[in-house]
């Protein structure tokens, strides 16, 4: 019981990007993707000061997300969302007006027998993702789970980063 327990809770754990990541950047991600990311932020707590290695197990992942965890297909689909994560890139205007790119993760580490996965968040995400006081938007993690598209989680992360106005204009390309 104490293991449903937990799953529970971890679907309730915040997900906190800066506004930045949110509205000044430009990225895509598969709907699987999206998840992840918001799963994997979600264990950054309020309290770390740097990124650090973010552990989890397949199981457990699949749980949390409310994926069918006795497909035996789980594995592979973890394996590529992950290698997907690392290999694809992020745009993002900084402070001074200028476009970089970053990675989602530097690095990815599964045992291949216990099923344990470690992400390391690529060291430039630490700003957008770490130590936020102002300028963030929250989130519980469960809000997303039931979206079943990659676009609907976009919008959704978009529309509640500028819910503290009354009113905004979004210009639409």
């Amino acid at each position: 019981m104490a293991e449903k327990d937990e799953i529970e809770e971890q679907r309730y754990y915040m997900v906190v990007k800066s506004n930045s990541i949110i509205q000044n950047a430009r990225y895509d991600l598969s709907l699987k993707e999206q998840k992840t990311v918001a799963y994997i932020i979600s264990k950054i707590k309020p309290h770390d000061e740097v990124l650090a290695e973010y552990k989890f197990n397949v199981k457990e992942y699949c749980k949390v997300c409310g994926i069918e965890e006795d497909n035996g297909g789980n594995y592979i689909n973890v394996k590529e969302t992950l290698k997907g994560l690392r290999d694809k890139s992020i745009w993002i205007r900084n402070e001074e007006g200028k476009t970089m790119t970053l990675s989602w993760l530097s690095n990815v580490l599964i045992e291949e027998n216990s099923g344990e996965v470690t992400v390391v968040l690529d060291k430039f995400m630490h700003k957008y993702l770490v130590g936020l006081f102002e300028n963030y938007t929250q989130y519980e993690l469960i809000t997303t789970l039931p979206m079943k598209s990659s676009y609907s989680i976009r919008m959704y992360e978009i529309l509640k980063s500028y819910s503290f106005r009354k009113k905004f204009n979004l210009k639409i390309d």
